[in-house]
């Protein structure tokens, strides 16, 4: 809509749409899954605190899993510059527990 002074006004539940669509962008949630969490919303009434508390839910286990790789990558990430090799038994990031030893030597995720 527009006012008197022809400036563009957006309804509440349309900026707070935007508000969370630029979060979960910098959160790392692609716009794919942002789009199809948004889809659930109702289109013809205000969203309310079940509605966002679902695509809460349905978002938390997958930013979990990205906090906890995130956190690794920041408290180990040192010991691995250079390193390459992606099957030793102490790589904490993208080797845990060597589950790549059994496929032989040498990198294996290339």
């Amino acid at each position: 809509m527009r006012n008197s002074a022809n400036h563009r006004v957006y309804r509440r539940e349309a900026l707070r749409r935007v508000t969370v669509i630029k979060v979960a962008q910098s959160a790392g949630v692609p716009l794919s899954e942002i789009a199809e969490a948004l889809s659930s919303l109702p289109t013809h009434s205000v969203p309310d605190t079940k509605d966002w508390a679902r695509i809460s839910e349905v978002w938390h286990d997958d930013l979990t899993r990205r906090i906890n790789a995130l956190t690794a990558l920041r408290d180990k990430m040192a010991m691995c510059i250079g390193c390459g090799c992606l099957s030793v038994k102490r790589c904490p990031l993208v080797n845990e527990d060597d589950h790549l030893a059994k496929e032989g030597p040498g990198a294996r995720l290339l």
